[in-house]
């Protein structure tokens, strides 16, 4: 926490918007617990709550937008060249351009929601190119939910910050695995019975 406090202090909103960028290219940063914070600086006054929050959206979704531009440029002719090396051979290509084109626009909303799901997410729409317009409406809708839900929490609950953290530590991966786990087998079961 003192950590995270000392980056506002010395880079103000520019955390914001920088490390949830960086963090969308897949590079290690706490974007949750950073977002939380602001809402707790935003309580105390330190901070405006809704600049906040829109500055989060901003450097989350040119997060996105970036690494689904690298999927999209990048990731699909690697993996047509060196797929097979990856366990990415064309059969499981043409699985995850299927799975996405069915269910695409609602992982990217769900995935800001999934630690370690979601620094994937923009690589994999731009690879299997989920249409850029949906993709671009439920990354803004994503970020924002995210970003209002976490700068929220800091907000309000600003007084019990050591609770929170705790919280976000301890039971936001669990839950969000268990999302994810429910999702996939709810998608096995309904190819299942479609068989």
């Amino acid at each position: 926490m003192d950590q995270v406090i000392g980056w506002f202090l010395e880079y103000g909103y520019w955390i914001l918007i920088g490390g949830l960028f960086l963090e969308f290219l897949f590079l290690p940063f706490p974007g949750a617990t950073v977002m939380t914070v602001a809402g707790i600086l935003s309580h105390q006054g330190q901070l405006d709550y809704f600049v906040c929050i829109l500055l989060a959206v901003i450097g989350a979704s040119f997060g996105m937008l970036v690494s689904y531009m690298i999927g999209a440029r990048v990731g699909y002719p690697f993996f047509e060249r060196y797929g097979s090396k990856f366990f990415m051979g064309e059969k499981r290509r043409r699985s995850m351009q299927k799975w996405f084109d069915r269910f695409g626009t609602k992982v990217v909303f769900i995935s800001f929601f999934i630690p370690g799901i979601r620094h994937f997410t923009g690589y994999f729409s731009g690879i299997v190119r989920l249409k850029p317009k949906m993709f671009l409406l439920y990354t803004v809708g994503g970020s924002l939910t995210w970003a209002f839900s976490y700068v929220s929490l800091g907000y309000f609950f600003g007084q019990r910050w050591r609770e929170i953290l705790y919280f976000i530590q301890i039971f936001i991966l669990p839950a969000g695995l268990t999302a994810l786990c429910i999702f996939l087998i709810y998608y096995m079961i309904k190819r299942w019975y479609q068989r």
